[in-house]
């Protein structure tokens, strides 16, 4: 395989050893795999999955008592394809619900992990083609007054009207619907501040994007504070205290 294209993996395993010889063959043997992190442990690897978001994951399975599952548990959706690499075949069938396009055993064989890795780009630059072929079908989603939310089984069309607020957890966003129920993406509340600009949705604190609909009293005790409807009290700075007074008094 002739490629010029780097694809970025993070590679993750509990014993530094398996880390270091799996970069290894992937320098040597699939040149096209640029390698932008490796962690030995489940906390380490979010903080990294979430903050580089990479092409693919090459992941073990057995990391210490826990195993790489309840890392992976904790996403709503991962964008990244993923590559097992364990020692363990017992695994095979679990590994199958997260959609991984390989399942290597250690220690690894060359062609199939070339095999494995071939697969991952087919899957990647065939989701880049249908996203761009896509981008009318998500425009005229928004015109039609919906956004589509990443899920670990695919997207959930949400009417933009029905989303209550968002508010920032770290590098995700936990969106809070109208109907008392919640959803927690692998989007920062930048990406929907800047999606959702040309609606009702104001960005009142480093935390917190509100659907000014939704919004029943701005408290000026204790710094300030928002009520929502449902009865959620959020923060807001004193900057957009001012901005959203001066709003709130055009509505009276």
């Amino acid at each position: 395989m002739t490629l010029k294209k780097k694809y970025t993996a993070i590679l993750v395993d509990d014993e530094i050893g398996n880390v270091e010889n799996l970069e290894i063959l992937l320098n040597e043997f699939c040149i096209h795999i640029d390698i932008v992190k490796k962690e030995t442990t489940l906390k380490n690897a979010k903080k990294s999955i979430v903050n580089l978001q990479p092409d693919i994951l090459f992941l073990d399975i057995q990391m210490g008592s826990q195993t790489i599952f309840s890392l992976l548990e904790g996403f709503d959706v991962i964008s990244a394809e993923i590559i097992f690499v364990t020692a363990y075949d017992n695994y095979a069938i679990e590994a199958l619900k997260y959609g991984s396009v390989g399942y290597l055993l250690k220690p690894v064989n060359i062609d199939k992990l070339q095999q494995a890795v071939s697969k991952a780009i087919h899957t990647i630059d065939s989701k880049k083609s249908k996203r761009i072929e896509g981008g009318r079908s998500r425009n005229l989603a928004i015109s039609m007054g919906k956004i589509a939310f990443p899920t670990q089984r695919g997207f959930q069309l949400e009417y933009i009207d029905n989303i209550q607020y968002m508010i920032a957890q770290g590098s995700y966003c936990e969106i809070y619907f109208d109907n008392q129920k919640s959803l927690l993406v692998s989007k920062n509340l930048k990406y929907y501040e800047t999606k959702l600009k040309m609606h009702s949705f104001i960005r009142t604190h480093a935390s917190a994007l509100i659907n000014f609909r939704y919004i029943i009293e701005l408290n000026r005790s204790d710094g300030g504070y928002i009520v929502m409807e449902d009865g959620k009290h959020l923060p807001v700075s004193r900057q957009k205290r001012l901005e959203l007074e001066c709003l709130i008094r055009e509505c009276g």
